[in-house]
């Protein structure tokens, strides 16, 4: 199928409204992610020696692979909600035409 006069693809409203529900899903974890990697860093800062000789237990390679982990999993999570809010944005041009 395509539209109108424009030539491109016509996009089903029920999937329009997956992907709005995708997105809000994608939102909130994203704020999960970003209230973890929040607190991984308040950890982290807290752990660090303040410039002295005496290293203290918490900063374990332990909480670095968290923190890291913590990391790559919210710049995951931003990647594919920019690919759904691109999509979005694309589709709703395209019904709003």
């Amino acid at each position: 199928m395509s539209a109108v006069g424009a030539g491109e693809e016509v996009v089903p409203a029920s999937e329009y409204r997956a992907l709005q529900s995708q997105v809000r899903e994608l939102q909130r974890l994203l704020g999960k992610k970003t209230l973890d990697n929040e607190m991984l860093r308040e950890v982290w800062d807290q752990a660090q020696p303040e410039k002295r000789n005496t290293k203290p237990a918490a900063s374990s390679p332990r909480l670095k692979t968290a923190a890291s982990a913590a990391a790559v999993s919210v710049s995951g999570n931003v990647n594919t909600c920019s690919h759904v809010f691109t999509k979005l944005h694309q589709w709703s041009s395209m019904l709003s035409a």
